[in-house]
């Protein structure tokens, strides 16, 4: 049967879709914010994010399902009965709405600073068309994705745990009255997002979760712990305190990546995840003004 596109450009189809669909969405809804319709706003949104999870059905339908036939409906779907393809599409979709909504989160936190939506917009949709293209390219095996893609898909999730850390101080510092309500909503926050965060990534490395959620926990309960002390110190914008958060995460993160995943973990590469963190705190105490308020 001759196919009127290869299947070997499905994935630029896919990942273009989502990209164009996110950027354009995400588009529409900060035009929306513009003009101080903020219920239109998170309508758009909603309706954007839907989109994109149906382009994620689509695909697990399309990669796992039996047959074309829809004359059975019940072995039609009987692949959803499957504990571990519902738990692939629980978790394949935790990145993508980090993602999506840390954005749009963003995107309401400065609804008129047109240069700064944009630059969130963008950065946001490069990363939703990494993490969808990462999805067609590899639907059942992580280790199959070329090394690249699996750099930018590293990239993509640190990425996604700034903007939501920046996303969950924004909203703990704009929309809080009190600092004791604030501080407890970003510490729970932060200390979700960490675990889902940490856990879906143990998945996609077909790791064991069982194994290593004893220490998922720990990990996510210290972040939560940093933001909340963050939420009273940092008393500064709420993008450099989540690149603090940001950095910490990336440093427990690998440091456990290569003891548990990779077990390849050494005295040398534990100084080289400290270095780093250690040139990214020094540039942040020496360049920021604690004295400002946001």
């Amino acid at each position: 049967m001759k196919h009127i596109i290869h299947p070997s450009k499905h994935k630029y189809i896919f990942a273009g879709t989502a990209a164009a669909a996110a950027y354009l969405g995400l588009w529409a809804a900060g035009s929306a914010l513009a003009v101080y319709q903020t219920n239109r706003f998170w309508q758009i949104s909603l309706a954007v994010f839907a989109f994109l999870i149906f382009l994620q059905v689509f695909i697990f339908d399309l990669h796992l399902k039996k047959s074309w036939s829809l004359k059975n409906l019940e072995t039609r779907f009987e692949y959803l009965s499957v504990e571990n393809h519902w738990l692939q599409f629980m978790n394949y979709l935790v990145l993508p709405s980090v993602l999506f909504w840390s954005t749009a989160a963003l995107m309401f936190l400065a609804p008129f600073n047109e240069t700064l939506k944009q630059t969130w917009m963008i950065l946001g949709t490069l990363s939703l068309g990494v993490t969808f293209w990462y999805l067609k390219t590899v639907f059942l095996r992580h280790s199959e994705a070329p090394r690249l893609l699996r750099e930018l898909l590293f990239i993509a999730k640190l990425f996604a745990s700034y903007l939501a850390f920046a996303a969950a101080l924004g909203l703990s510092k704009y929309f809080f009255s009190t600092s004791g309500t604030g501080a407890m909503f970003l510490d729970g926050t932060v200390f979700a997002l960490s675990f889902v965060l940490m856990y879906q990534a143990l998945f996609q490395h077909h790791d064991k979760p069982d194994v290593t959620l004893k220490f998922i926990i720990p990990i996510a309960m210290f972040l939560g712990a940093c933001s909340y002390a963050v939420y009273f110190y940092w008393n500064v914008n709420f993008y450099s305190a989540a690149l603090f958060l940001a950095a910490l995460y990336n440093t427990a993160w690998g440091l456990m990546h290569h003891k548990y995943i990779d077990r390849d973990l050494t005295p040398k590469i534990i100084y080289e995840y400290l270095a780093v963190l250690f040139v990214v705190l020094v540039i942040l105490f020496s360049t920021t003004n604690f004295t400002e308020k946001i």
